[in-house]
């Protein structure tokens, strides 16, 4: 009798353990890019990429040398806009300088920013308007 009570269940469990999960994995693209703001914008800066359909925000740093990479965004159209990497510093230290963005360039809105995101690689460089 115990031994019926406990198969209904597990055989319920397996069921649908089978129908989870099925399918390939959905199909992205890299980005990758220079950033350049000139000779005084400062460091911290990321590259933001947003899409209202289907809801994706993705961020990536941009590095010393100018240069970001983003991997496996999802395929669309992407706005893309600037925005100071967030710092933790420690309490009492003075707050390190924030990045020099310009207000054009620091949301999605008004950047003027959008790629379109296809399978393999996709090339974004962004200057200073």
């Amino acid at each position: 009798m115990l031994q019926r009570v406990l198969e209904r269940p597990l055989i319920l469990l397996l069921g649908a353990l089978v129908g989870c999960g099925g399918g390939a994995p959905e199909p992205t693209g890299d980005v990758v890019g220079t950033v350049s703001l000139g000779p005084n914008a400062g460091g911290g800066v990321a590259v933001i990429f947003y899409s209202e359909a289907p809801r994706v925000e993705r961020m990536t740093e941009v590095g010393a040398n100018g240069e970001y990479y983003l991997h496996d965004l999802p395929l669309g159209v992407y706005s893309v806009y600037l925005a100071p990497v967030p710092v933790n510093y420690p309490t009492g230290e003075p707050e390190p300088p924030q990045a020099k963005i310009p207000k054009k360039l620091s949301s999605p809105d008004t950047s003027g920013l959008e790629l379109s995101v296809v399978e393999g690689e996709n090339r974004l460089d962004v200057t200073n308007p």
